[in-house]
């Protein structure tokens, strides 16, 4: 006999704690979500790592002016936005069941509001149909107690004062308090005093003018002016960005500051965009007016051989059994990051030591590069390293241990790779083009040290008594003070003993040698020049010069655009202008590497106009 159904076991054989217990289980999982979310919020928005890899609260800081008063507000960025911190407020699951009739054979059972109903015959067969109604609310919760209490603490370090600065001894000093920008450009400002880059904070008074990154790149993006402020725990500085959108009026700005410089040119320059400049204002460079809003470029000697067309092209080897001179470029990037910048190099650079590279190849000898890891990088990235035919070598200034304070002596790598090579050879700067053979103007049998050019005895070279040394260093007392300095963008030396004592005493001069002169020019010039004369006076060595100080801009023999580099970055149109007549030669002179030349972006950007 089968079993009989009851109202009781009917029911039973409904699912309620599936229909019941489901929507609980999903409401608990949903605020354990909710909880997640709400620390992955605190962990990405309000909190970072440190340097000691411990979290800390987000500050916002901001500086408004009160009169006459510069106040700083700092605020916890918790304290200011609302946090995701959501639960189940209240839970409603509705669910009716009726027994609606039942004897031996039939029973009624409607439930959950919508009628579902149950019949049992003597089949004993239960049909179902149920419906369930689940109302579901979330509201804000109140705060945890926890979080209720680091939000007490965190108002506490909310301050509103008077940023004070330090003492002056102690203030950051940039590479310029003021600089006249374009729209659309950058420039990199950076600390007179070596500090570490993550050290520094660096933000902008107006971010739709000019904003700065992290290390102090700064990118302008419409007229008008701003401040950009730089600061450590010790110290701060600021530097005044002036945004022209109207390029004639900067460059009559930066024309008449040229015309206030006691070294002004006082010659008509010529129509020319590349004008002389006597050689006492190399160091600086300009931009001039010519009217008419047109701008001149001066400050370097032989640029206007760039766009000639007359300088001999022949190629005469000769050194060594015929092989040529060899010769070697040197990029450090140390200098620019000890100085907390990006290494970057501008496009008028990378093509002129392109130029200085191939020209040297094809009249004097092969030529090699020196730099570090880093340099190596940004050559690749520009398919530059065919250039140097005698190769790139990064081992010398990558393992350099030296204590060198490379922002002071920002030279200093040239002697390292001057250390390095074997005799005879030619170091040569990336700004230093040579247009012919040096055949007839060095002997090698004869001579032993050749230079460009002497220098003057200036302030520039400083008494014994004003230069900073290192603790413990002291001065032979056999140099020659009276010994002229001279200039080494070009330096040839084929005695190896001369060339081991002066990179010997040039070193030594620097290792160790860390207090900052009051200018950034006079300890890395003492070291490279003027101990070039030092010692070729104490050995006995005579320095034979390839041209005379006064007939630098009457010669067609060499090209250095150091001098003219000022301008260059101050000026886009000069630079862009510049850069398109250098690979206009390029293609003219080297058109049997037309193809490995294109294949270098920097020049593939100025193809189009410049094979015109």
């Amino acid at each position: 006999m089968k079993d009989q159904q009851t109202p009781q076991s009917a029911l039973a054989t409904l699912p309620f704690s599936q229909m019941l217990g489901d929507p609980v289980r999903a409401c608990v999982q949903a605020q354990a979500e909710a909880a997640r979310v709400t620390k992955r919020y605190l962990n990405s928005v309000t909190l970072r790592t440190n340097e000691a890899g411990k979290q800390e609260a987000v500050m916002i800081a901001f500086r408004y002016q009160n009169g006459t008063q510069m106040l700083e507000l700092s605020i916890p960025l918790m304290t200011l936005v609302p946090l995701p911190h959501f639960s189940v407020d209240r839970l409603d699951i509705e669910f009716n069941a009726l027994v609606d009739s039942f004897d031996d054979k039939h029973m009624t059972c409607s439930f959950a509001s919508s009628g579902a109903q149950s019949n049992s015959e003597e089949q004993q067969t239960i049909t179902t149909n149920h419906h369930l109604k689940v109302r579901l609310q979330a509201s804000q919760n109140h705060m945890p107690i926890g979080l209720s209490r680091l939000f007490t603490l965190l108002d506490d370090t909310i301050a509103l004062e008077q940023p004070v600065r330090p003492s002056s001894q102690a203030d950051l000093q940039l590479n310029t308090d003021r600089v006249e920008l374009f729209e659309g450009s950058r420039y990199l400002l950076y600390p007179v005093e070596p500090v570490a880059p993550e050290s520094l904070s660096w933000s902008s008074s107006d971010p739709s003018v000019v904003t700065v990154s992290d290390l102090g790149v700064v990118r302008t993006y419409q007229k008008g002016e701003a401040y950009i402020f730089v600061e450590s725990r010790e110290a701060r500085a600021r530097c005044r960005v002036v945004v022209e959108s109207d390029r004639t009026k900067l460059c009559q700005i930066l024309s008449a500051i040229k015309l206030n410089s006691k070294r002004r040119e006082v010659e008509t320059p010529p129509k020319s965009a590349y004008t002389s400049a006597p050689q006492s204002d190399t160091s600086s460079g300009g931009i001039s007016s010519m009217g008419s809003g047109s701008t001149t470029l001066e400050g370097g000697y032989g640029l206007e051989l760039i766009k000639r067309t007359d300088v001999d092209q022949s190629a005469t080897w000769f050194g060594p059994n015929q092989g040529g001179l060899p010769a070697f470029h040197v990029t450090h990037t140390a200098p620019a990051m000890a100085r907390g910048q990006e290494p970057y190099i501008h496009d008028f650079e990378l093509l002129s030591t392109i130029m200085s590279a191939l020209q040297w190849r094809k009249h004097n000898g092969p030529i090699r590069l020196y730099t570090d890891s880093y340099g190596r990088r940004i050559y690749n990235e520009q398919n530059m390293s065919f250039i140097w035919d005698d190769g790139v070598n990064t081992d010398v200034l990558d393992g350099m241990r030296d204590q060198v304070d490379f922002s002071i002596f920002w030279a200093g790598a040239k002697l390292y790779a001057l250390r390095d090579m074997q005799t005879p050879c030619m170091m040569l700067d990336t700004d230093m083009i040579v247009w012919r053979s040096l055949n007839g103007s060095i002997n090698p049998s004869l001579d032993q040290v050749v230079c460009v050019h002497k220098e003057y005895l200036s302030e520039v070279y400083p008494s014994v008594e004003k230069l900073k040394i290192a603790k413990g260093y002291r001065f032979s007392d056999h140099w020659k003070w009276s010994a002229e300095p001279f200039n080494t963008a070009l330096l040839y030396i084929s005695e190896p003993k001369f060339k081991d004592i002066y990179t010997s005493k040039a070193i030594e001069f620097m290792v160790g040698n860390l207090e900052r002169a009051n200018d950034d020019i006079s300890q890395m010039v003492f070291a490279e020049q003027r101990l070039l004369g030092i010692c070729a006076e104490n050995t006995g060595i005579s320095v034979k010069t390839l041209v005379e100080l006064d007939q630098l801009h009457q010669q067609d023999l060499l090209t250095h655009i150091w001098g003219a580099k000022r301008a260059l970055r101050q000026s886009s149109e000069l630079a862009e202008e510049f850069c398109y007549d250098l690979v206009a030669r390029l293609f003219r002179d080297f058109s049997n590497l037309s193809a490995e030349l294109l294949e270098i972006p920097v020049v593939r950007k100025y193809f189009i106009r410049g094979v015109k």
